[in-house]
């Protein structure tokens, strides 16, 4: 999926295409009470870039470009590492990029910490790795995993995907005592 980015008075906004729409995604100059740098900009594109990549041509179970779901869940964060994990959470579990690739790209060590947290590894059994995640103490994975859960229900619950519904829903129900 094809992007640009804008920066206007200090706003930034990415322009993304897909076949003959337009999305424009909007990046408030604050993250909570810290200001967008430039430099943190810059992050932001580098794990833009790397997450298009990553899930070029991948449709979820709706049929849309996966791209959209590791925008939403970053869009829900408050911070720009929440913000840089939610655009890549999924990029090691669902490609071919690894830990020491995203490195290899500028993606700062916390960040990648965090990544390497949040996946999840063929084999292991869901309960014991959103458990794994809460018991971590890592604030950003527990909060980038509570905001993929949230969203993954909604598209659920709007594609009546009663499966999805119920694991995204468990997942919630193990995360948030630990919120």
């Amino acid at each position: 999926m094809p992007f640009m980015q804008i920066r206007i008075n200090g706003i930034f906004i990415l322009v993304l295409s897909e076949k003959s729409c337009i999305f424009a995604v909007v990046i408030s100059p604050r993250l909570g009470k810290k200001k967008v740098s430039m430099k943190d900009f810059e992050l932001i594109q580098i794990a833009l870039r790397i997450a298009n990549d990553a899930h070029r041509g991948q449709v979820d179970l709706d049929g849309k470009a996966v791209l959209f779901h590791p925008l939403e869940v970053a869009l829900m964060g408050k911070s720009l590492d929440e913000m840089l994990v939610g655009i890549l959470h999924d990029v090691v579990e669902d490609s071919h990029y690894t830990f020491d690739d995203l490195l290899l790209q500028g993606i700062p060590t916390q960040v990648v910490d965090t990544l390497r947290l949040l996946t999840h590894t063929k084999g292991e059994n869901y309960d014991e790795y959103v458990l794994r995640i809460a018991q971590s103490g890592n604030k950003t994975a527990i909060a980038v995993k509570w905001n993929d859960l949230t969203h993954n229900l909604e598209r659920g619950k709007r594609g009546n995907h009663t499966k999805q519904v119920l694991k995204h829903t468990r997942g919630k129900e193990l995360l948030e005592p630990y919120l």
